[in-house]
């Protein structure tokens, strides 16, 4: 069921495709401010995840929730600095849909953006796979 549904989605956001805009604003100050306090949390959440089951060391899915967990981690920190980095940039830089990254901090910025989104699919993946591997383990335990 679930699969079929996300073949749909895939499916028709292939057939109707849009504008994707990978800059988003939070809305002032006080947006900026409990989105970054919201992943402040995510990352103390992470790290507790990651303290609480450092003793298992034999394969199971917490092994895969841990490199979940390490993903999220450093996820978590890359896109809290690129949403402080966005602040010091200037709105001249953006024109249009291109972006100019003329100093230290536009490059850090730009490739934290570009690595942000590589360490968040790699933490989904694992975090799915854990879920998968809870599956299989209740549907193989309840036989």
């Amino acid at each position: 069921m679930l699969l079929g549904l996300c073949r749909l989605v895939i499916l028709v956001s292939l057939l109707y495709p849009s504008a994707a805009f990978a800059t988003q604003e939070h809305g002032g100050a006080e947006g900026l401010v409990s989105h970054e306090l919201a992943h402040l949390f995510f990352l103390f959440a992470t790290a507790y995840l990651l303290w609480k089951t450092a003793s298992i060391r034999s394969y199971s899915p917490y092994i895969q929730l841990r490199r979940s967990a390490v993903f999220f981690f450093i996820w978590n920190i890359i896109t809290f600095t690129t949403h402080i980095l966005r602040e010091y940039l200037h709105p001249a830089q953006f024109k249009g849909m291109l972006f100019r990254a003329d100093n230290t901090i536009s490059l850090l910025w730009y490739a934290g953006t570009i690595l942000e989104h590589l360490f968040l699919v790699l933490a989904c993946w694992y975090f799915l796979k854990t879920l998968l591997d809870l599956k299989k383990l209740f549907h193989h335990t309840e036989a």
